[in-house]
Formats: structure tokens, sequence, C-alpha cells
């Protein structure tokens, strides 16, 4: 796998149904490659960069991402079981389909990413930052998303029941559409949700 690897950069390769099972690969650049099928069961990335890169139907059980930037990619059907993403620039792709059964995210950037109808149960979530992200339909059960912000996010039909938002910020966000049942919510939030129902708050 070392020679497969002995360039920093790779553009439009494919690396379809290849292992990496178990590999550890560092500050590595890969452009409009695909990697449907392949199996990256406990690797680990560390800085690498991907873009407009193909993860459809990957195996990624264990493995890490960390300080990395996949923007613009698809992870669709891929299996991200006890995966973990520390501090990723994750803009404009989509994870939509995908398995995310014990998937750990601690902070980055999840702006305009596709989120929907992704399932999240007592995840910690703070501090990341979904804004412009597609989370229609995805459910947040006693999740902890303090500090996070849903700046212009979709959010119709998401289910925040008995999660944590405080200190978050929904600028620009149709709370309406979403589920707040049992959910902790600070001034700021309660204030945006009074305006869309058209009350204004007048201490």
């Amino acid at each position: 796998m070392a020679d497969l690897f002995a360039q920093e950069e790779y553009e439009g390769k494919d690396f379809r149904e290849v292992s990496f099972s178990g590999e550890a690969l560092e500050k590595r650049t890969f452009l409009r490659c695909r990697f449907d099928g392949a199996d990256f069961s406990d690797t680990v990335f560390s800085h690498c960069r991907f873009e407009d890169c193909s993860f459809v139907n990957v195996k990624f059980g264990g493995g890490e991402f960390n300080h990395c930037m996949a923007v613009n990619s698809v992870f669709r059907f891929a299996s991200l079981f006890a995966a973990s993403f520390t501090q990723c620039k994750m803009t404009g792709s989509s994870l939509v389909e995908a398995e995310c059964s014990c998937l750990t995210i601690r902070g980055g950037d999840w702006s305009y990413t596709d989120l929907r109808e992704l399932e999240f149960y007592k995840t910690d979530l703070s501090g990341i930052r979904f804004s412009g992200a597609d989370l229609r339909g995805t459910q947040f059960v006693q999740c902890d998303l303090r500090r996070c912000d849903f700046t212009k996010a979709l959010i119709t039909g998401t289910n925040f029941l008995k999660s944590d938002l405080r200190d978050s910020l929904f600028a620009g966000v149709d709370v309406l559409g979403a589920h707040f049942k049992d959910t902790r919510i600070d001034l700021p939030i309660a204030v945006e949700m009074a305006a869309a129902l058209g009350a204004v708050y007048n201490p």
C-alpha cells in the first residue's frame, strides 16, 4: 500500500474496491477521485484533502478523519459505524443514506452539507458549524448541540427531542417546521421562535 500512495497528490484516480484497511495516511490530496466500494475500516487520515470525491458504499467502520477537508464529496450508502471526524471541513458534502450509528463528530465546518434524515442519538455535536446545511428530517435525540451555528439551515421536520441547543445560532431559520419537544433553549432562541410566530419580545 505504501507504493500506491508514494505521491502527495492524486487527481482523477480510480480507487474503487481497493482495501485501505488499517492504513495511516497524512497530508495527501485527492481531487475528483473515486473510492466507491473501498474498505477504509480502521483507516486514519490526518490533514488530508478530498475535493469532489466519491465515497459511495465505502466501509469506514472505526476509521478516523483528523483535521481533514472533504468538500463537495458524496458518502451515499457509506458505512460510517463508529467512525470519527475531528475538526474537519465538510462543506458541500453529502451523507444522505449513509449508516451513521455511533458516528463521532468533534467540531469542524459542516456548512451546506446534506445530512437529511440521518439519526443521531445521545451524541455530542457541540460547537459544529451547520450553516446552510440541509437537516430536513434529521433526528437529533438527546444530543448536545450547544454552541452550534444553524444559520440559514433547512430544518423542516428536524427533531431536536430532549437535545440541548443553548448558545446556538438560528438566524434566518424557519424554526416553525422543526420539533422542539423537551429541548433546552436559551433566551435568544426563544426570541427567534417568538418572532417566527409573529410575537415581539418586550422585556
